[in-house]
């Protein structure tokens, strides 16, 4: 079917700027109408006679109100009001029967009309960043809505009513003040993706457990203390994100979580974790940065999916030996905790590329370090190291090793001088190393000192003039985040 789109006009500038132009309401036929970003300021009554209309664009004007004969738009099926100055609705919007979705975002909505709950056609509504605190319970009969953006408001409650959204499918709740969720949520048996991110919820409703169509879940940045068992009930769950709560356990039902790809714990107050964790023979990656783990279960070596493991920032003085088993890791952290010693079972970590160990109390590595055959990024600073075992050269993938802080550390042999970066900063025999460095190395492409050492830069007499430039240069590496270029 043939589309007639109506615009404001160049030659009605002048009238644009303050209402639409009195020939709109003569295109009876269109069914698109685009007044995006025209000044407007209010609307004309007569758009109420566009009774072809199917799709009309109102976002990023001034509109402080809308005409109420715009509920006679009897056709319209998309209706875009974003980015204006709406305090409120008229009660004429129930009656868009034929409405599929709207746009309300970046208003200052205060309330909802009752009649919203008309728009039994409703599929997607975004409300987002308005003003809302509570929500009619009318809303408890848009029986078509798949979609229901409610971020950034000032909800403190949800009406029981929202358990009767049979078709919700994506629901997302960031950034409101909900510190409770009604237990009726539970009912919403179709729904595939939850946000909870940025509240101050302090528990969940035991019959979250009932979300079994659930793909995602976020409840970042919350109050939460326990999750309830019935968590494991999810088991169409594959992304969970619950980092910067305050968790301190976690429910051994974790582990029924099968689906599960994706879990985010980082920023907690895990002491320990269930070994029921090691279930989880989906998990491709794995958070638990900022935590207070002092032990890690063993059963983590039946994660034989995952890719990404990061520990850094808790109290961890050992690794369990079944660590080796994680034969598809790519990328491990494990800077800042209190470790003295790494198994020498992670140097069955096949496919690791990067490993973050900065930051311990390591005086040694083990030798099998060196059979990480694919390892490009090495982080070892602010350890207790004296000496890299010279297995490292093996590695002919590795491009960066940084060490710096660390008393004394000679480069291994072997390394590709073309191709290795190494980074050093307050080594305490640093002429010394020079000269190992430059005879092991004689082709070394960079080595990066931090400005404290650049302090002593006249007595680098012998220092090649490539490696003066870089110290004049005051360039830092930070041991646990990407290293410069």
């Amino acid at each position: 079917m043939h589309k007639r789109t109506c615009d404001a006009t160049d030659n009605e500038s002048s009238k644009r700027r303050r209402v639409v132009p009195d020939y709109i309401s003569r295109c009876t036929s269109a069914t698109e109408l685009d007044l995006f970003f025209k000044g407007l300021t209010s609307l004309h009554p007569e758009i109420g006679n566009l009774s072809s209309l199917t799709k009309l664009n109102l976002n990023s004007n001034q509109l402080t109100s809308l005409p109420s004969e715009i509920g006679n738009l009897s056709s319209l099926t998309t209706l875009y009001i974003s980015a204006n100055q709406l305090s409120s609705l008229p009660s004429e919007i129930g009656n868009l029967s034929s409405l599929t979705k709207l746009d309300l975002n970046w208003n200052p909505l205060k309330t909802l009309p009752s009649e919203i709950g008309n728009l039994s056609s409703l599929t997607k509504l975004n409300l987002t960043s308005n003003q809302l605190s509570t929500l009619p319970s009318s809303i408890r009969k848009l029986s078509s809505l798949t979609y229901l953006d409610l971020s950034r408001n000032h909800l403190s409650t949800l009406p029981s009513e929202i358990g009767n959204l049979s078709s919700l499918a994506i629901l997302i709740l960031d950034c409101n003040q909900l510190s409770t969720l009604p237990s009726e949520i539970g009912n919403l048996s179709s729904l595939t993706k939850l946000y909870l991110s940025e509240n101050p919820l302090r528990t969940l409703p035991l019959e979250i457990g009932n979300l079994s169509s659930l793909t995602e879940l976020h409840i970042y940045k919350n109050q939460l203390s326990t999750l309830p068992s019935e968590i494991g009930n999810l088991s169409s769950l594959t992304k969970l994100n619950l980092s910067r709560n305050q968790l301190s356990t976690l429910p051994s039902s974790i582990g029924n979580l099968s689906f599960l790809t994706e879990l985010d714990l980082s920023w907690n107050q895990l002491s320990t974790l269930p070994s029921e964790i090691g279930n989880l023979s989906s998990l491709t990656e794995l958070s638990l940065c900022k935590n207070q783990l002092t032990t890690f279960p063993s059963s983590i070596g039946n994660l034989s999916a995952l890719t990404y493991l990061d520990l850094g920032r808790n109290h961890l003085s050992t690794l369990p030996s079944e660590i080796g088993n994680l034969s598809s890791l790519t990328e491990l952290h494990i800077y800042k905790n209190q470790l003295s010693t790494l198994p020498s079972e992670i140097g069955n970590l096949s496919s690791l590329m990067i490993l973050y160990i900065s930051y311990n109390q390591l005086s040694t590595l083990p030798s099998e370090i060196g059979n990480l055959s694919f390892l490009t990024k090495l982080k070892l600073a602010w350890n207790g190291l004296r000496v890299i075992p010279d297995t490292l050269g093996k590695i002919t993938s590795l491009k960066e090793v940084c060490n710096y802080d660390n008393p004394t550390i000679y480069p291994p042999s072997g390394l590709n001088p073309k191709e290795t970066v190494l980074y050093i900063r307050n080594n305490p025999d640093i002429i010394t190393m020079e000269g190992r460095i430059r005879n092991a190395w004689p082709g070394i492409r960079l080595m990066y000192i931090a400005q404290r050492d650049a302090g002593c830069i006249d007595t680098f007499g012998m220092l090649p003039n490539e490696l003066i430039e870089v110290i004049r240069q005051y360039i830092l590496c930070d041991p646990y985040s990407p290293t410069p270029h």
